[in-house]
């Protein structure tokens, strides 16, 4: 598992457009991990169904709604902290949190998040989640 998770991340780190983000998106199959595309304000534009599986939402219950709602409120200052460096910096930064799962319960988990602005001049946040620290 820890080798895919690294095969994951290489590929995540890779990409330099939107195109590029929704082909990890479609493609991934890792039950243990999540890509997702937001907006710069952190709302959800696209995940990939494997949602399902690490955290219980559809596609259709994350796309639009904010990440922010489904943070343990006892880890929002650190997720915060991320997000903005995230928007001001085209860097990579990591955070460990846990994420409500649509049972309630939560699920700790690491994200890999960075700003990507693609040649036609679109900038998005693009996410990739793995399960446990």
């Amino acid at each position: 598992m820890l080798e895919k998770h690294v095969e994951l991340e290489n590929a995540y780190l890779k990409v330099r457009s939107k195109e590029e983000a929704k082909l990890l998106i479609d493609s991934c199959s890792e039950d243990d991990v999540m890509f997702s595309t937001h907006d710069p304000n952190g709302i959800y534009n696209d995940v990939s169904k494997t949602c399902e599986t690490l955290i219980g939402y559809s596609k259709k219950d994350l796309i639009g709604s904010s990440p922010y709602d489904y943070f343990n409120p006892e880890d929002f200052q650190a997720i915060l902290k991320s997000h903005a460096k995230v928007t001001i910096r085209p860097e990579v930064d990591r955070v460990n949190y846990r994420i409500r799962k649509k049972d309630g319960t939560f699920q700790p988990v690491r994200s890999l998040s960075r700003q990507i602005k693609d040649s036609s001049g679109l900038e998005f946040i693009f996410v990739v989640t793995f399960s446990g620290h």
